[in-house]
């Protein structure tokens, strides 16, 4: 896939669809979740983000760079972010996913 379909793919997905994505690198990841973000907040769609810290903040410095407000979105609740960690506590019993967590 062509770093213009990736793109076209994040930036457009439709409202309410899961897709996966496999990526070989950090950078390719960071990007994607840059793309998907940044276009759902331009939509006025909520956003959850469960990533690690280093992962976060890199991508609250991406939205800021291209003019994204993340305070006011968290604010009201447009956007959420999620610690990994934090929420494999919350999830996982064990070595196993907790179905009633």
């Amino acid at each position: 896939m062509s770093s213009c379909d990736f793109t076209a793919l994040l930036s457009e997905a439709p409202t309410g669809r899961h897709f996966c994505q496999l990526h070989k690198n950090a950078d390719s990841l960071d990007q994607a979740l840059s793309v998907f973000v940044e276009s759902g907040l331009r939509r006025d769609e909520n956003v959850i983000v469960i990533a690690s810290g280093k992962r976060r903040n890199l991508l609250l410095q991406r939205l800021h760079d291209v003019g994204i407000d993340t305070e006011s979105a968290k604010r009201c609740s447009q956007l959420a972010l999620a610690d990994t960690d934090d929420m494999l506590d919350v999830i996982m019993r064990g070595d196993v996913p907790d179905r009633n967590a």
